[in-house]
């Protein structure tokens, strides 16, 4: 399966106004599209951030490249991972997905906004099928292989008007066994670059 995994910004009125610029790889993001890879899985990343701090700022030239590579990759899944600041774009990117991609793709979110508030994050955004809560390796991996299910441990889900909350997924006690982080699927030379608040 194609797989997308995006990273939005804070709103665009803000950026990039007193905001904290940082060039670190997310390493979430890495984890996951490394299980994924391990899988037999095709991933692609999409940082708008870097895309941003790349090309002076142009929001729209990075919301082109965004949807041409929805169009282009066709993914069977989008993984969106936020921080609050971040979900009214990821509301925004997840929107145009599902118009682009249709009902069929799984488009789910994750990271510590989706891990403190699944069901509002559901509430506020129609697009989204699901919230992915706590680490989400494993998850990604069983959603890509199985599709949207209640057997996967660790989601919540929609389920009508309302929602179906999954068990708990247990904590990986055994770290060594998770794939190291998929560097590969970065631009490194930018992640690598030196940048005003990078000691």
């Amino acid at each position: 399966m194609n797989i997308l995994l995006v990273q939005a910004t804070p709103p665009a009125q803000t950026w990039p106004r007193g905001l904290f610029r940082s060039h670190s790889v997310p390493l979430g993001l890495a984890h996951i599209g490394s299980e994924l890879q391990r899988a037999g899985h095709t991933v692609h990343i999409h940082l708008q951030e870097a895309l941003l701090n790349t090309n002076g700022g142009n929001l729209q030239a990075a919301n082109d490249v965004y949807l041409d590579l929805l169009r282009t990759l066709q993914p069977g899944m989008v993984g969106f991972t936020v921080t609050s600041p971040l979900m009214p774009e990821t509301y925004r990117m997840a929107t145009r997905a599902r118009e682009t991609l249709g009902e069929d793709a799984i488009l789910i979110i994750g990271g510590p906004h989706a891990t403190a508030l699944p069901e509002q994050s559901l509430a506020e955004c129609a697009a989204l099928d699901g919230a992915c809560i706590g680490e989400g390796e494993q998850t990604a991996v069983e959603l890509a292989s199985s599709g949207l299910s209640r057997d996967i441990a660790g989601l919540v889900l929609r389920d009508g008007e309302g929602v179906v909350i999954t068990p708990p997924r247990a904590f990986q006690r055994q770290p060594d066994l998770i794939a190291p982080p998929a560097f590969d699927l970065f631009d490194m030379g930018y992640h690598t670059t030196a940048y005003p608040w990078m000691m």
